[in-house]
């Protein structure tokens, strides 16, 4: 099918109607693949056991960062590294993982786009140079070590699997992330929805339940309009990750739920239905500002109180506003070139921003900050001119190849930036966004499947 400019414009139908040309027996299901559902099911267990907490803990640790239970502090953080051991069998199962996909992969590097390489390999010489100035030197090499197996794996799986198998497992990791979490919350009795402070947890932190259960909807949007029929059951795991993000009471999470949704929506879509989207979205903005003199200031407190998920306007953002100047002061001689990644959030730095905060912050809680920290204004630079690159190559691979994963890493690349403005999932090589992160990266220097008929039925378009 194709538009009347003369643009390939695919459609559920158009899918269908290519995949009956070439066959099933070629263009199988990623729903069928053994291997995609054991990568994915290897990398939920090696993820629960890196970072899932015991019950309890979770809500702990949420309260302790806060600034609650401050005195109890000691106590609560040696049942939390009591379990070391679990996490290195985690980390040690992960790079068995990435070994073996690149080992048994059988595609091959493939570099089109020689600016973004650049962009690439600058912030990889930068990010690992970084020792060399470090404050910390050990606590760089630590973290380099962990960034190094991040990639590793990355890079194995975006071999091994193309994009619609890697979407496929990525919906495996977070959504038997949010059921392990909410199971528990439900199980241990701690699922209180009706008291006024609650915030659900299970195993893991409001937060990053939250962000999880946004990346489960987008995907599982991704899936519902790319789908061959309109398989229902994908609204209701995104109404299903609606009511989990807004059971967090994580704003952060609500607006990447909707902005993922919105920026899927639109990708690959002809310029006429992007333009109207854009055009869609002015008016709805212009429709607002018009609303908000119109309605009484208690009508405007009832919809901050809806959007905010009853948390408040909250103008200094938990403590945000606060650590966000204290990093700046402390990092005032250093913002050229950064502290050295993995450097700024140490022990005895978190010792002393919890004396001055009365909370304690292991990251940044702002992930452009946390680079600009780290590696200073040069890395932010690089960091962010990789990410736009990436964006737009992601494009163009669902545009040149009309390879339709590719339209999905676009919309997480957007995530990831709107997610970045009060958390660091994307950025910290510690959780599986991050690593969902690094596999968008690494598919776009891989020769794509699409090419071939017998991994995507798609490669011609139809006319």
């Amino acid at each position: 099918m194709t538009t009347a400019t003369g643009q390939a414009f695919y459609t559920p139908e158009s899918y269908a109607q290519r995949d009956r040309i070439v066959g099933n027996a070629v263009s199988e299901s990623p729903w069928r693949s053994y291997s995609v559902w054991m990568s994915g099911a290897w990398l939920l267990v090696v993820f629960i056991l890196m970072l899932h907490e015991p019950p309890g803990n979770a809500a702990k640790y949420a309260e302790l960062e806060m600034g609650k239970g401050v005195d109890d502090r000691a106590e609560f953080e040696s049942n939390v590294n009591s379990a070391p051991t679990m996490r290195k069998v985690g980390f040690v199962m992960l790079i068995a993982l990435g070994g073996f996909s690149l080992v048994t992969s059988q595609r091959r590097l493939k570099v089109t786009n020689y600016p973004l390489l650049i962009s690439a390999l600058l912030l990889a010489t930068w990010t690992y140079g970084s020792v060399v100035w470090s404050h910390f030197p050990r606590e760089t090499m630590l973290e380099l070590i962990r960034l190094s197996g991040w990639v590793l794996v990355a890079l194995g799986l975006a071999r091994k699997h193309n994009s619609n198998e890697l979407a496929v497992i990525m919906f495996i990791v977070v959504t038997g992330a949010v059921a392990a979490a909410v199971a528990t919350d439900l199980l241990t009795g701690d699922f209180r929805p009706w008291q006024s402070a609650y915030r659900m947890t299970g195993t893991l932190h409001p937060n990053g339940l939250a962000d999880n259960a946004a990346l489960m909807a987008v995907i599982a949007t991704y899936f519902l309009i790319t789908s061959d029929k309109r398989h229902y059951g994908w609204l209701v795991i995104v109404a299903i990750g609606f009511a989990v993000v807004a059971l967090t009471k994580s704003r952060n999470g609500l607006m990447c739920f909707f902005v993922g949704i919105y920026v899927l929506s639109i990708i690959g879509q002809p310029i006429g239905g992007f333009f109207k989207a854009i055009a869609f979205s002015m008016v709805a903005v212009g429709l607002f500002m018009i609303a908000s003199g119109v309605v009484t200031e208690s009508q405007k407190r009832s919809v901050i109180h809806s959007a905010t998920m009853g948390r408040g306007t909250d103008a200094k953002l938990s403590g945000r506003s606060d650590l966000w100047r204290t990093i700046v002061t402390m990092t005032g001689n250093d913002r050229t070139k950064g502290v050295g990644y993995g450097a700024f959030f140490v022990t005895k730095r978190v010792e002393r921003l919890g004396k001055m905060l009365r909370w304690f912050p292991h990251h940044a809680h702002n992930a452009y900050l946390e680079v600009l920290a780290t590696l200073g204004w040069v890395g932010l630079g690089i960091g962010l001119t990789t990410a736009v690159l990436a964006f737009f190559e992601c494009l163009k691979r669902v545009k040149r190849d009309q390879d339709i994963g590719f339209r999905l890493f676009a919309a997480m690349i957007v995530l990831g930036a709107v997610q970045g403005y009060l958390c660091v999932a994307y950025i910290h090589a510690r959780g599986f966004l991050s690593l969902s992160a690094a596999i968008v990266f690494s598919c776009i220097f891989i020769a794509s499947q699409v090419a071939d008929k017998r991994h995507n039925p798609l490669a011609t378009p139809l006319t």
